[in-house]
């Protein structure tokens, strides 16, 4: 006997089509939510000290961009509340699974959960196709800016400072070192962003009916919860200097995987 807050299987769409379908619009709302993100800069008047900019010239009159000041005090909220759903969510999928809370124990009530298992798993597959596109063009286009970023500012392989940026009077982008680039502080939070959708990873596993088995191991919640803290951190006050580099080779793996 099923809980009467599933609808009955019989009443569900083509699980292919409805998976494709949804998937297309999560993730093409992702997409215009991260470009919405991606364009608001705003900046404020803040005194600071003179500045020398990539020309040579020095400017007294500068002013941080407020985006600068948000990434500084990232709020902690997010990788809390982020950790803890996903420990639930493993621990109840790997250990308890979620059949008991609709079906029965019974032989009828077994059968019948198998059956929306299939459905689900073939929805999830088709779900997965988009989420596996969005990755591979997110990744692409975070690697291809890190790159302009890195040769329009001239800045090292290794060895750049991390500060953050300033833009002075004249609208250059420069910074106390004459590296770290807005361009740069907003490609990393894009990529601390991402780091919450790729827990979809395990979600797909649960909906696929794989949470008991070896797939979902501690190496790969370690991995997914600790992305998130770790880019968070590196967020809040190292934006700029080398940290692009355990993004761009992050981003690059990903192209290759989700490809």
């Amino acid at each position: 006997m099923t809980v009467t807050s599933l609808p009955p299987l019989s009443s569900l769409p083509n699980a292919e089509t409805a998976g494709k379908i949804a998937s297309t619009v999560v993730f093409g709302a992702s997409t215009a939510a991260l470009y919405g993100l991606w364009n608001h800069v705003e900046t404020t008047d803040i005194p600071v000290q003179s500045v020398k900019t990539a020309s040579g010239a020095v400017v007294d009159a500068v002013h941080r961009p407020t985006l600068v000041e948000y990434y500084e005090t990232l709020s902690i909220n997010g990788p809390i509340a982020a950790t803890c759903f996903y420990v639930m969510f493993v621990v109840r999928s790997k250990f308890f699974g979620w059949q008991d809370l609709f079906f029965s124990g019974s032989d009828e009530g077994q059968k019948e959960a198998a059956l929306y298992q299939a459905w689900l798993a073939k929805f999830t597959t088709a779900f997965s196709v988009p989420y596996n596109w969005f990755q591979v063009a997110f990744n692409l286009f975070w690697c291809l800016g890190t790159a302009y970023t890195l040769l329009q500012t001239g800045q090292p392989i290794v060895g750049a400072e991390s500060n953050p940026p300033v833009i002075g009077v004249d609208g250059e982008n420069t910074s106390f070192t004459g590296y770290t680039s807005l361009l740069l502080c907003q490609l990393m939070y894009l990529h601390y962003l991402n780091k919450y959708f790729e827990l979809f990873d395990t979600v797909f596993m649960v909906a696929k009916g794989k949470a008991a088995t070896s797939q979902m191991s501690f190496l790969h919640v370690y991995h997914h919860n600790m992305m998130i803290w770790a880019w968070w951190y590196a967020i809040r006050g190292l934006s700029g200097g080398d940290t692009w580099f355990g993004a761009f080779f992050n981003s690059f793996v990903h192209i290759v995987m989700y490809g």
